[in-house]
């Protein structure tokens, strides 16, 4: 019998990672309000990061990479909801609400980008195909945590 229809099952938890791909890369799980998507990390990352797609020189492909945006964003996959080490594979957040680190500049509802270092900022001019989501609340000044409404990720 071919199998049809969502996964249900996952053989790890959403902020396991592993040195070999436990689901098909790109798999979308469902969870709780939240849609998270199985993914292999170039470099490694840990939980609230914001990952952006690596990258890949063959047209109409997608190779499920996601690197933490170091220098220049290109297009954001996610937010990483555990560590992942260079080469393993784990699961990013792609729709609900996420936590995200912030900048200690960050009020409610203002859309928000994905900054350089993983991190997100507030939008401005020249920036808007870079909006990730909406920040629910203002980053807290000590810890710089914010809690995101993911968008336009799927």
């Amino acid at each position: 019998m071919v199998e049809s229809g969502i996964k249900q099952t996952f053989p790890s938890n959403l902020t396991d990672s592993s040195t070999t791909a436990e689901n098909e890369l790109g798999t979308l799980r469902f969870d709780g309000g939240n849609i998270y998507q199985y993914v292999q990390a170039s470099d490694t990352t840990v939980a609230t990061n914001v990952v952006s797609w690596v990258a890949n020189s063959a047209v109409g492909t997608n190779d499920y990479k996601v690197y933490v945006a170091i220098g220049s964003v290109t297009a954001v996959a996610g937010v990483a909801v555990g560590s992942i080490a260079t080469n393993s594979y784990g699961w990013i957040q792609v729709a609900g609400v996420a936590e995200c680190i912030g900048d200690d500049d960050i009020v409610e509802l203002v859309q928000v980008v994905s900054a350089t270092d993983g991190t997100v900022d507030s939008w401005s001019d020249t920036h808007e195909h870079e909006v990730m989501g909406v920040a629910l609340e203002n980053d807290i000044a000590t810890s710089f945590k914010v809690q995101v409404r993911l968008k336009n990720l799927i």
